[in-house]
């Protein structure tokens, strides 16, 4: 009732308690998107690694990524970049 009371929506089962009676509570906690930011400069070996390394948790959670690129003259680096623009990245 005291759930209910203040709109918190959750499973309760009762348990049986050793010295007073005791409930187990389930509560779903509600999934919000996350944008990923990663700023970069000229920093191709780092930025390939961190790419590489954060689809598992990307892919659990629905996240977007977001790459800032903070005017990179290195032409590895641009061109990576502009193979990453406008798609959705996979390692």
């Amino acid at each position: 009732m005291h759930l209910d009371a203040r709109g918190v929506h959750a499973d309760v089962t009762p348990q049986q308690g050793n010295l007073f009676p005791a409930v187990r509570i389930g509560r779903a906690i509600p999934r919000q998107r996350v944008t990923v930011v990663i700023p970069t400069r000229d920093g191709l070996p780092l930025l390939r690694t961190c790419l590489d390394s954060i689809p598992p948790a990307v892919q659990r959670c629905r996240a977007d990524i977001l790459v800032v690129e903070n005017d990179s003259v290195d032409p590895d680096t641009i061109a990576y970049l502009a193979d990453l623009a406008g798609r959705a990245y996979e390692p």
